[in-house]
Parts: C-alpha cells; structure tokens; sequence
C-alpha cells in the first residue's frame, strides 16, 4: 500500500493533497487548542509533585499519538490501545522487530478499516469520514486508498513531532538560561520552536527519485538514480544562516526546511508548531526550572524521523 499523497506525483498528488489542506489550516486546527493543552495539563499534573520524570515518556511519547487519534474522530475509549500501537510499530523499527512491527501495523489496518467502514454507513464530521468519501474525478477513492490516507496521516504526525517535541525538551532542559528567558518572554515561544526546528529537523532527510536528467553539483543524473536531501545539512548552510550551529532565538530571518519544500512540503507542519508550543508553554508554566538528570541516560535515535527517546530530567 503506498502513502498517500507522499508517493505520488502531480496530477495525482494534488488530487489527494488539495481535499486534505483545509483539515491542517491553522484556523481549523486551532479548534484543538485546548483539548490539547487539557491533555498536557493532565499529563504534567500526574508528575509535578515527583521532581523528576522521563519527559519522552510522559510528553513526547504520548501527546502526538492522541491528537492525531482525534483529529481523525477515534473515540475517546480507541485513544489507549490507539496509542500503544502507534508507539509499538515506532519501537519496532528502531529496534528491527519485524513481528512486532506486523503486529501493530495488522492491528492499525485492521481497526482503520473498520473505522472506514463504519464512517460509510454513519458519517461523523471527522477526517476520517472525510477521506472515506474523498471523491476524484467523481468517483470515490477506494477503501484501501482511504486507508492508506488515515495511516499516513497516523505516521506522519506521530513519530515526526515526538521527534520535534523532544527535541525542543532536550534543548531547554540543557540551556536554564533560555527556560528563563521564554517564562519571562512566553511571545518569544514562538520563535524558540523554529529555531529548534532549524537546529534539529526530526525528518533530516528524504529519499527522492530523478524524474529527469540533470546535474546537481557537476554530477550527472538520470531518471532512476536515487538522491538523498539533507534538510539538516541546507538547515546549517553558513550561507543562509550566522551561527549555524548555535540555538538562536532572535535568529531574525529562520526560513529553514524542516517541513521540506516544494509540493511535498509537510502537510501538518502547523500541528507539530501547534503541539510544540502548547507543550512548552505549560512545561515553563507548570515546572520550575528543569535539566538533565543525567547526561549518560539521554537516548537520541529514531528510523522515520530522529529526536530523544529517553529524557530524564530533575528540578
């Protein structure tokens, strides 16, 4: 089954993609605003009292899972198992485990094609209702289409702002000084996110496949040849940014390519902003100022998208 609309190429892709858009507008999203501040609230109330907690495991993990389970309607009762086989096919790729990986992604097609089927008979005002009766060309997509679009909609939010989410947790958690700066100048929150987004893309980079021949940098390439782009590498270019390497907050022009470019270019990026902020907001409103428990114990790895999977932090 290949991902919609990532693998395809216009006039396909736009056919998929343009229904899509409005789902991830800011405005419609923003409707989700406090059903996910209420989630992270929960979430940091259970650990506040405890001075220490693993920040992937309570935040970065859980949150991307469960958003995407209701911005596509799953009910509330489908959020646990929901999430834990959205995390288990994640650690199954890190960890090779093919069984494991069949497993969540059997259960995942599985309980997504009974949602489709139920969404047929009894519409919801839900985006998986939505995608089952996406038309093109007037006719309506295949069950398998819509499918493949819920799935990809699943993959491409989670592990991609698990990775984002973690990355902005390990980047505070080490620098106190910037904890500071964003309570007393929560407007700069914002900014912070972009520039965490430029240091470390959780998608470094993206496979392509030449359409056409061309040269890039005096290498010739014809259609087949496969290509590799950095975004983390054009992320740092001394070119386009001072100080590269360096977390700059003030950076007063960051058009990095975090979310990619072109056509393909990431259709949720503004969930992930959403969800980053959100998260920041009440970890800086609701924890005192946080670091690192132990250095040794931080874990950063990842297959699809890259980012701390371990975090342990003290205040």
């Amino acid at each position: 089954m290949p991902f919609l609309p990532i693998e395809l190429d216009p006039p396909e892709h736009s056919q998929f993609r343009k229904p899509l858009q409005g789902w991830f507008s800011m405005s419609r999203l923003m409707a989700l605003q406090d059903d996910i501040r209420g989630m992270v609230v929960e979430r940091l109330d259970s650990i506040v009292d405890l001075r220490c907690a693993d920040l992937c495991a309570e935040l970065a993990g859980p949150i991307p899972p469960i958003v995407i389970a209701q911005l596509l309607g799953l009910d509330k009762s489908h959020w646990p198992v929901f999430r834990a086989m959205a995390e288990q096919l994640v650690t199954a790729a890190e960890r090779g485990d093919s069984a494991a990986n069949i497993e969540a992604m059997g259960w995942l097609f599985t309980f997504m094609a009974e949602q489709i089927a139920m969404r047929k008979n009894e519409p919801q005002d839900d985006l998986l209702t939505f995608m089952s009766q996406l038309q093109i060309d007037g006719a309506t997509i295949t069950d398998q289409d819509a499918i493949g679009l819920a799935l990809f909609t699943l993959i491409a939010g989670h592990e991609t702002t698990t990775g984002a989410v973690g990355s902005m947790l390990l980047h505070l958690a080490r620098d106190t000084a910037a904890q500071q700066r964003l309570r007393e100048e929560p407007a700069s929150i914002a900014k912070a996110v972009e520039e965490v987004l430029r240091l470390d893309p959780p998608v470094p980079n993206l496979a392509r496949t030449v359409t056409r021949e061309v040269t890039v940098g005096g290498v010739d390439l014809v259609p087949g040849d496969r290509v590799l782009l950095s975004w983390a590498s054009a992320n740092r270019d001394a070119d386009a940014f001072s100080e590269p390497d360096t977390l700059v907050i003030d950076r007063p022009s960051n058009n990095h390519l975090a979310f990619g470019t072109g056509i393909h270019r990431c259709l949720g990026a503004n969930l992930a902003r959403l969800e980053m902020r959100i998260i920041i907001e009440e970890v800086l409103a609701r924890i005192p100022t946080f670091r690192i428990a132990d250095e040794a114990e931080v874990v950063v790895g990842g297959v699809l998208a890259r980012g701390p999977r371990v975090l342990p932090i003290i205040w």
